[in-house]
């Protein structure tokens, strides 16, 4: 019992002890707020704008409650009962490729102020605000560059339109950032896709988050009816060479008979007939081409998926990041606890030093 007793923690001991120290708590507080708010204030604020849409999905209906099951168990199997080799899952795989995420750089943007109006690149590149910590390891990497002697890589293409096979390394790390700040996520079980875009102006945010929604509708698209337009294509130049046809062999049979309205001979009864003949088998491929044109047009219809949007992009009223309070709150927490430690580590080694 006595062993117990003395292992009890006595409450108003620490208490009490806490207390004496209190202008030391305030003290440590006060620095901890005012050094907080120094570091994150200047730090640019992101806001974040999703997009939630539903692709078309083409699966038997057989197949439907054995997806559904092995959804629930976190599989999707719906893709192996599609005839694409793009579906939902490599979506995020898309948006986060080198070529996709350039082709973003052509898109003209405006801030919310209406001060800055140019293309995604250009806002990118001279009008981000970079964090005021961030300068001093950006200068001192550049500087170990030189004097290692490292040259920044050059790349191909011109500047707002590099090429993605060659990327300078200020692209490269602009692509870099920006698959940080333009992510997709696909649910696994619904094969809703979401889009997520973070930028520093939220105007600029809602309107990326609806371009890369449309490009990425437009990639998706492109690639299941390629097969079909490149057929229709090649159906529609065949319908033009055969209409061409038809026309010089319609214009060389008016001519002709024309021309021998009045004859007798037997020798121009029979040309007349094989011009004839000529006209209307050109004109018989004519419309064979014509009835192809119009079945691989309707093909190309028929593979344009269609994309249900759930949430459409809306300009955030919020900053998603940082969130200046809760670091304040955290960091004086954080250092609530330190000074706690240090005041009864200073105590117990009191106590040790009275011992000896």
């Amino acid at each position: 019992m006595e062993q117990n007793a003395s292992e009890t923690i006595d409450l108003r001991a620490v208490w009490s002890r806490l207390k004496s120290r209190k202008k030391l708590f305030l003290k440590v507080l006060g620095i901890t707020f005012v050094l907080s708010c120094v570091y994150i204030i200047p730090v640019p604020r992101t806001y974040t704008s999703t997009v939630t849409l539903a692709p078309e999905t083409s699966g038997t209906a057989s197949g439907g409650s054995l997806a559904s099951m092995a959804s629930s168990f976190g599989f999707d199997i719906g893709s192996l009962q599609q005839d694409d080799a793009v579906y939902p899952l490599l979506y995020p795989d898309i948006v986060g490729s080198s070529e996709f995420l350039v082709s973003l750089f052509n898109i003209q943007v405006k801030t919310e102020d209406g001060e800055i109006a140019t293309d995604y690149y250009t806002y990118l590149t001279k009008h981000h605000k970079k964090s005021p910590w961030s300068v001093p390891m950006i200068y001192v990497k550049k500087s170990i560059g030189k004097l290692i002697g490292t040259k920044r890589k050059a790349g191909r293409g011109t500047p707002g339109n590099p090429d993605p096979f060659m990327l300078s390394q200020d692209d490269y790390e602009l692509v870099e950032g920006l698959r940080d700040a333009i992510v997709c996520d696909v649910d696994k079980k619904t094969d809703v896709i979401s889009i997520t875009v973070s930028d520093q102006d939220r105007v600029v945010c809602a309107a990326m988050a609806d371009s890369v929604r449309l490009r990425l509708q437009e990639r998706i698209t492109a690639y299941r009816t390629q097969k079909a337009r490149t057929d229709l294509n090649h159906y529609q130049e065949m319908a033009e060479t055969a209409y061409k046809d038809y026309e010089k062999a319609a214009a060389a049979y008016a001519d002709y008979a024309d021309t021998h309205q009045n004859s007798v001979l037997a020798s121009s009864d029979t040309k007349e007939t094989a011009l004839e003949n000529a006209m209307q088998t050109a004109y018989t491929i004519y419309t064979q081409y014509k009835s192809q044109v119009q079945l691989f047009e309707g093909k190309v219809q028929e593979r344009t998926p269609a994309f249900v949007v759930l949430n459409a992009a809306t300009v955030p009223v919020k900053p998603a990041k940082p969130k200046r309070m809760i670091f304040v709150i955290l960091m004086m927490m954080l250092s609530t606890v330190g000074c706690t430690a240090w005041v009864f580590k200073d105590a117990v080694s009191k106590e040790l030093r009275q011992l000896k």
